[in-house]
């Protein structure tokens, strides 16, 4: 699925998280891989610049076995985001590998750099926090995918695929509004008390929510060859339920669509995806429907 991947750098500490995400990806995808350095403040010199991505380049190098993947070094000046678009679409990257975080001590706090390649980007975007997950390699051993039941969620399927050929456990997720229940339930003379009565609507509720993710979802899957777990959280809004879930998982990487169903967004951008990235400590692989 992934062919060439562009990997910006700002020069901080921070960059160096991306290094074996570069290595793993590369190897598992046959990658062509550039690492791309904005020069963009004015007493930097070009040769400090050139100097430092293509020592990041001949670390990965000296890091990648594929004999099919390549890597390569650019160097640049001007509006980082821009530049940034711009390489991604002169080059014909499939992915773009980011690492930030959501706090300041980086020149590219999540809000600014990367978060203008977020929404402007439309090729998937995987943005890498600041802490590797522990006992991993710098690789998560699972993926949980957040769905909301519309098509353009389910648009990660085939990045879903991908990363499961590769040897990641894959776990589907969906948040479903609790049950809306009656305080004057007569426990009296109902065979069931409320506390019973409440856990049966909710047990009904995860197995209508469930039966999406187990039915149809799951098919598409299998017919790739991949298995997938799946789990239904009871949760008041898609973020809050997500988050609940996956910060349970912090070496797990998200996988999820910036949008979710297209005109009245059940999911739009800047709500429950901004929401993720700036709350968790996952590495979140976005991708962007494309509009057909």
């Amino acid at each position: 699925m992934y062919k060439n991947m562009l990997v910006p750098v700002d020069g901080s500490p921070l960059a160096e998280t991306v290094l074996p995400y570069v290595y793993k990806l590369c190897d598992r995808f046959d990658l062509q891989v550039t690492f791309l350095h904005v020069c963009h403040d004015h007493d930097q010199a070009i040769f400090m610049c050139e100097a430092y991505v293509n020592h990041l380049a001949d670390a990965a190098k000296q890091q990648v076995k594929s004999p099919k993947g390549a890597v390569a070094a650019v160097t640049l000046s001007g509006s980082v985001a821009e530049r940034i678009l711009e390489q991604a679409s002169t080059r014909g990257s499939d992915l773009i590998l980011m690492a930030a975080h959501g706090y300041s001590g980086s020149r590219w706090v999540l809000g600014s750099v990367v978060h203008k390649v977020l929404t402007s980007a439309t090729q998937p975007v995987l943005v890498v926090r600041d802490t590797l997950p522990a006992g991993s390699g710098g690789w998560p051993q699972e993926a949980i995918v957040p769905l909301d039941g519309s098509t353009l969620s389910e648009s990660v399927l085939p990045h879903v695929v991908a990363l499961a050929r590769t040897g990641v456990k894959v776990t589907l997720l969906r948040v479903c509004e609790p049950p809306v229940l009656l305080a004057d339930y007569p426990d009296t003379v109902m065979p069931d008390n409320w506390e019973q009565h409440i856990k049966l609507a909710e047990k009904g509720a995860q197995n209508m929510c469930n039966a999406y993710l187990d039915g149809p979802v799951k098919d598409k899957l299998r017919k790739e060859g991949v298995e997938a777990q799946s789990t239904v959280v009871l949760a008041a809004g898609a973020a809050n339920g997500i988050m609940e879930y996956v910060g349970q998982f912090p070496s797990a990487l998200v996988v999820m669509s910036t949008h979710g169903r297209s005109g009245f967004s059940r999911w739009p951008y800047g709500h429950v995806a901004d929401r993720i990235l700036l709350a968790s400590k996952n590495p979140i692989l976005l991708v962007r429907p494309q509009k057909s």
